[in-house]
């Protein structure tokens, strides 16, 4: 955390931002919630486009005929695979 930042007071005077959240706690708040939004809209773009990457790796794998001739278990292990790999 960096104290010897400056921000601006209501007021007008200098503080740093452990004073201005004291003094200011309705914006913090308000910057917290905030930002809480964005990074949870983030972690949901990630994971979609997580969803698409793998989905272009199955398709590939099908093309390059990984999956071809392969049982549903089989197919099903590498489906699995692939989403482990996809939370790692």
């Amino acid at each position: 955390m960096d104290l010897d930042k400056k921000y601006k007071a209501p007021e007008g005077y200098e503080c740093n931002i452990l004073q201005l959240v004291k003094i200011e706690p309705e914006w913090a708040a308000n910057i917290i919630q905030y930002y809480e939004t964005k990074i949870a809209a983030l972690q949901s773009h990630n994971s979609a486009m997580g969803a698409i990457d793998l989905r272009d790796k199955l398709s590939s794998a099908i093309l390059r005929g990984i999956v071809r001739g392969k049982s549903p278990n089989e197919i099903a292990d590498i489906i699995i695979e692939m989403l482990n790999q996809l939370h790692q």
